[in-house]
């Protein structure tokens, strides 16, 4: 499946994006790939797709992508500071939501992937402000959330500033194993 993510995104020169549940590199491959300037943490918990996500970046000679085997909840100086946290298919949004926004990781922008019962509850949430849902065409009630934590600020750094039109998307279900770093120098052969 495909998603097109470069019509209507701008991201800001530099900033560093953790992926979270990377499975097949989608957003942050696709992201690091259009925003080279992007530093980009895949966090898989998987070994195998994180092993997958390191072959991709070394074939490709992606410069300042690193993938981390963890759990998410696990990371925090690993990747501080964050300006922008992405996450597909989690489902537990309070706790995601509670861990980017904490002092350990600062993150000052997320993007969900969300299914439509999802929405109002996410919004509930303290902490952030979001932006209106964005509808992801040819899927059943699957929505793109962006939100921003406290007050905006001039100075931000925003990954997305325009809607995002998108195509498809893929899901892929995570498993979970131990914390390692799986530096992307080590798989170089």
């Amino acid at each position: 499946m495909r998603v097109d993510v470069c019509r209507g995104s701008r991201a800001t020169a530099g900033g560093r994006l953790a992926d979270v549940g990377s499975g097949g590199g989608f957003p942050g491959l696709a992201l690091k790939i259009i925003r080279p300037e992007l530093q980009v943490f895949l966090i898989e918990s998987n070994v195998k797709k994180a092993t997958f996500l390191a072959e991709v970046v070394r074939e490709l000679a992606l410069v300042d992508a690193r993938v981390l085997v963890s759990r998410y909840e696990e990371l925090g100086e690993e990747i501080t500071p964050v300006d922008f946290v992405c996450s597909r298919a989690l489902g537990e949004f309070g706790k995601f939501l509670n861990w980017a926004g904490s002092e350990r990781v600062a993150a000052s922008q997320v993007v969900l992937w969300a299914g439509g019962r999802d929405v109002e509850e996410i919004k509930k949430i303290t902490g952030w402000g979001w932006r209106e849902p964005i509808s992801i065409p040819h899927s059943l009630q699957r929505f793109l959330l962006v939100g921003s934590r406290g007050k905006r600020s001039s100075k931000r750094r925003h990954l997305f500033r325009e809607p995002i039109i998108m195509q498809q998307v893929e899901f892929v279900p995570r498993g979970t194993f131990p914390h390692l770093v799986l530096p992307v120098s080590l798989a170089r052969r």
